[in-house]
Formats: structure tokens, sequence, C-alpha cells
């Protein structure tokens, strides 16, 4: 019996030598799925120079340069004999300016109830509409994009002057319609009747001038309600926004994939830079505030006409910076014929996929 109960308490010592109880904490890999901030690519992200959005940001601004016509008394009236006491010869005269075309990409504006302003400076002895003898005569404005009227005004004598020797008027064409690919031109039809007896000077010196601005001011710019755009690797100016991700510590963060949705209401296309913003030091520790952001990581992206999705893997020191990011940002290049107006924007949501590790290692 000694020796059978000795047997028994060997095996129960050699089974206890076998089994390793637990004394660590188990170690995991958790994939945590996290909203995280929407954003917006404005359309003036991708405009060209000489187009901006207005400061009521209803409207766009394009800048178009100022028409000009300048005309001599020989051009206008051949007939007028200088140095000779003789009535004024009755004459009609038309002229028209060079376009002034859109800025450059930019190949339609539709206007917003806009206005052209001509400054005439009428350096002839006599005003062409009102030469005395109680003639009246007319001067008409009219301003076209190729063979599209956009506005048109008819100044008539005597209601209406154009007083000579020097002297400037001012005229207000109200303009509506589409500015096109041929631009904005001015033309201007004088008819001048018989006047009063006069000793003209040298009418190859003397000279009508207009000089006209289209815009809601003397010096423009021209406002429109929509453009028509056609861009070739036309570059994506950064707009930074704020960019929040709701999560705990990022120490433990093993890998990251950033899901972007991108709705696009524009007919381009093209590849875009995501620049996400940080604070960081110089030992490359990440900060909660810093005095200029910085990219603390980025990724490329596609974008064509509607939705597209696209996803962005980071791990390791990517998937670190992603979580300390601050603000988002996009660049890169569009190309494509479009039609925009001033409230469009890229609309891009984001969802962050999170894999990090729990335990003792």
């Amino acid at each position: 019996m000694r020796r059978r109960a000795a047997g028994i308490a060997l095996t129960t010592v050699v089974l206890a030598a076998s089994c390793d109880v637990p004394t660590s904490v188990p170690n995991w890999d958790m994939t945590w799925n996290l909203p995280a901030s929407a954003t917006t690519i404005p359309v003036t992200s991708f405009l060209s120079n000489g187009i901006s959005l207005a400061p009521s940001h209803t409207t766009f601004q394009l800048t178009v340069a100022a028409l000009t016509i300048t005309r001599t008394l020989a051009q206008d009236c051949p007939q007028c004999v200088t140095g000779l006491a003789a009535p004024k010869p009755a004459y009609t005269a038309v002229a028209t300016s060079s376009p002034a075309t859109l800025p450059t990409s930019v190949t339609a504006a539709t206007l917003v109830a806009d206005t052209v302003f001509a400054t005439v400076v009428n350096r002839y002895q006599f005003d062409p509409i009102n030469p005395g003898g109680g003639a009246a005569g007319t001067m008409t404005f009219t301003v076209s994009s190729g063979s599209t009227v956009l506005g048109t005004l008819t100044l008539s004598g005597p209601a209406n002057t154009i007083p000579p020797n020097g002297t400037t008027t001012t005229v207000k064409i109200p303009v509506t319609g589409t500015v096109g690919s041929a631009g904005i031109s001015l033309r201007v039809d004088v008819s001048s009747p018989q006047g009063s007896t006069i000793t003209l000077g040298n009418a190859g010196g003397q000279q009508l001038t207009f000089t006209a601005h289209a815009g809601g001011s003397a010096q423009g710019p021209l406002t429109a309600a929509s453009a028509s755009l056609s861009l070739v690797s036309q570059a994506v100016r950064p707009s930074p926004t704020d960019f929040e991700i709701t999560f705990g510590s990022a120490d433990r963060a093993d890998s990251t994939t950033m899901f972007l949705t991108l709705a696009n209401p524009f007919n381009l296309s093209g590849t875009l830079t995501v620049n996400f913003l940080g604070c960081s030091d110089a030992g490359g520790r990440f900060l909660d505030s810093c005095n200029a952001f910085s990219t603390l990581i980025s990724g490329q992206v596609p974008i064509a006409p509607g939705t597209t999705t696209a996803a962005l893997r980071f791990g390791g020191r990517g998937a670190k910076a992603l979580l300390n990011t601050k603000r988002i940002s996009f660049g890169g290049t569009v190309s494509g014929n479009t039609t925009a107006t001033p409230v469009q924007a890229v609309s891009v949501s984001t969802r962050l996929q999170v894999t990090m590790h729990t335990g003792s290692q």
C-alpha cells in the first residue's frame, strides 16, 4: 500500500509540472471603423487667373480688358473742309472695337444684369448729335459677343449732348446674355446732320475716342452667374479645412485605411493629392498645437465626374500621423470642359478603419 501511494503522488507532481498557468495579459488585434470629418473642394480651387468669386459668393467676377475706339474727323467726315467757314456737313460713321476676350480657360460666361461703361472724349470742334442750326443726330452704342447682341443704347439730340473741345461724357449700356469665346465688342454708329457754319481746324488731328469697361463699375469687373471652363492640367489650389477623427490614443495604432468618397458635380477628371496636416517637432513627435501646420502624410486619389471612391492605406508611423491630423487639403491637377456656378463644390466624405494592438506587447 505504501508503494501505490507513493506512485500516485509522483504522477500528480509530473502532471502539475507539465501545465503552464497563464500569468500575462492576452494580446489582441482590434479593428475600429470610425467616421471622420467631411469637407469640400470649392470651385475656386481650380479657377484660372482672371476669374474669381465675388464677395457675395453668389457670382463670378471676370477681368476683361477695356474696349477702345479712336476716330478722327477726317475718317468720319471726309467731306469736312478745313480752314473754310462753311456749314458743318452731314455724315454717318460706324466704328467697331477689337474684341476683349474672356480670361484664359473661360469659354463662356452668363452675365448678371451687368453694365458697360463707355467714356467718350470729344475733341471735335462740335457736338456730333447737336451740330447747331436746330439739327439733331444720334449716337448708338451696341455691345455684342460675336453675332449676339448683349445691349444697346442710343443718345439722341437735343435731349443728350456730346460736348466738344475735349469734354468727357460717360454713358451706361445695360447688357445681359452670354459672352462667348468671341469675347465682347463695342460698335458705335453716329448719324450727324448738317450743322451751323464753322471754320474747322486740322480734320486729321481732331479725335473722338471711346473707352469702355464691362462690369458693375466704371472699371469692371464683369459679373457672371455661371461660366463654361475648358481646363487642361489645371492646378488645384489647396484650400485647407479642419479635420477631426474622434479616437483615443494613437500610440497603439498598427495600420489605418482612409476611405474617401468624392461627389463631383463638374465634368472634370484628374489625380488629386490629399495632404493631412498637423503638428510635429524636429524629433518627429506629434503635438497637439503649433504655430504652423505641416504635411504629416499624403496620398493620391483619382477624381472623375460623378461619384468615385478611393482607399488610402497607412501603416506604422503613417497610421499615427493620420490620427494626429488637424487639417486636410487637396492639390493636383484636373482637366475637362465643364459649366460651373459659384456655389458648386466637390463634396468629400471620409471614413477611417483603424487596426490597433492591445495587450502587453
